[in-house]
């Protein structure tokens, strides 16, 4: 009995092993790389100027097909190249009768990138709260970290000590406005590489939202009221000079705002069929624009807006597949399954497995059969291991390899 089931256990492992391998090898050999293309909205033509590669060469086009060189491209988009338009002498001092200064233009050159593993990340739940307001106006990391239990802890990292005076005094600046222990969410940007800090966003245990900072030593805590039914799912943080909003917000909705510094406002961006936990999102803003994009699997779809977040146009475009039709079919009929002990939606590792392909059956059904003549072929006493003939209908390919390696054994 300990014999068969040391066979079943390799034949197990054999199959899992080739199921990562095999579809791995496939995509590299018949799989292409897909590069998506980069979508701005150009100032100049008050339209989408998309970047992408063609016959080995990057180039630039509109929507109606025009082809700009890199030197022209450059113009249409004077505040991502304003740099090198400075350097050439080529960078206009107004735009849209609207006087061009570098440090307002700098300001308002945003970006913000949310791809689906930063969404529910795996992490230690203590983070620095950083003094807002520092006497000598540089941020330092503090000597205490913060941690969310049964109240708001200041831990001493070098000496494991919780700072009570601390803690007491930003637990009780939470209690009055009406914090429920312990957090469930945090939201924020632990680094000194940034112009001021705006501390942390934080969803407590009834599902509230709270913004937390430190300012001179003393708490600063708003309990942050968001409409009916609505619920943070994540935030991105940032901590911008033009102070327009605090970050990009999304719900359970897969709806996307901005939380606006104007009394914590909420400005809802316009993301069409947007999946946070499938999908790319990208946000740009210059002077004049804000562009969201969605980047899905297939497709790329832009909107832009105006300073008002009044739509102004959208874009949409397909993105080809890494595989051509025939390899993608020859894939579907050769392996029913595919393992992946890592995919790019989460940093957690764990064993991924595909939607399984009925499409394979048939060649699961040939293999199974040929297993069949190949043992009575060779007089196998392995005929009466039926669990090798339900391995290969199951796991086709990958079980007729493993029975392959391990017929001649004594297992």
């Amino acid at each position: 009995m300990m014999v068969k089931l040391s066979r079943i256990f390799i034949l197990i492992l054999v199959v899992l092993m080739a199921a990562v391998t095999l579809p791995h090898y496939y995509r590299i050999s018949f799989g292409k790389r897909v590069v998506n293309p980069m979508i701005n909205f150009s100032p100049v033509t008050k339209g989408f100027l998309i970047g992408s590669y063609a016959n080995n060469k990057f180039q630039w086009k509109d929507t109606n097909g025009h082809i700009y060189n890199r030197e022209e491209a450059d113009n249409l988009l004077p505040f991502s190249n304003y740099r090198l338009l400075l350097a050439k002498g080529l960078m206009p001092d107004s735009l849209q009768g609207k006087k061009i200064n570098i440090d307002t233009l700098r300001y308002n050159n945003l970006f913000m990138r949310l791809r689906p593993k930063e969404i529910d990340p795996p992490g230690i739940k203590m983070f620095p709260l950083f003094e807002s307001k520092p006497a000598r106006l540089k941020l330092t990391m503090p000597k205490d970290f913060v941690r969310f239990n049964t109240r708001m802890e200041f831990v001493n990292a070098r000496e494991n000590r919780v700072e009570e005076e601390i803690s007491k005094r930003f637990t009780t600046a939470l209690t009055e406005q009406g914090f429920t222990f312990p957090g469930v969410k945090y939201f924020g940007n632990p680094s000194t590489r940034k112009a001021f800090d705006e501390g942390y966003f934080v969803v407590d245990a009834a599902g509230k939202f709270f913004h937390i900072k430190k300012i001179r030593g003393k708490p600063y805590c708003k309990n942050i009221v968001l409409p009916d039914g609505f619920s943070v799912r994540h935030m991105v943080v940032y901590e911008n000079a033009l102070q327009e909003f605090y970050g990009l917000l999304v719900n359970d909705k897969n709806e996307v705002f901005l939380l606006l510094y104007d009394q914590y406002k909420l400005q809802k961006l316009p993301t069409e069929n947007y999946d946070a936990k499938k999908d790319q999102l990208v946000f740009r803003g210059d002077l004049f624009y804000r562009l969201t994009t969605v980047i899905k699997d297939r497709k790329i779809i832009s909107t832009a807006v105006n300073r008002k977040y009044q739509k102004i146009a959208a874009y949409k475009q397909e993105i080809p597949a890494s595989f051509g039709e025939t390899a993608a079919i020859v894939h579907h009929y050769l392996f029913p399954f595919t393992l992946q002990f890592g995919i790019k939606t989460t940093y957690f590792q764990d064993f991924y497995f595909s939607d399984y392909s009925f499409t394979a059956l048939w060649l699961n059904i040939i293999l199974m059969f040929s297993m069949f003549f190949l043992k009575r072929y060779k007089g196998r006493a392995g005929l009466n291991r039926w669990y090798d003939f339900l391995l290969v209908l199951i796991s086709g390919i990958f079980g007729f390899i493993g029975i392959l390696i391990y017929e001649n054994t004594d297992l």
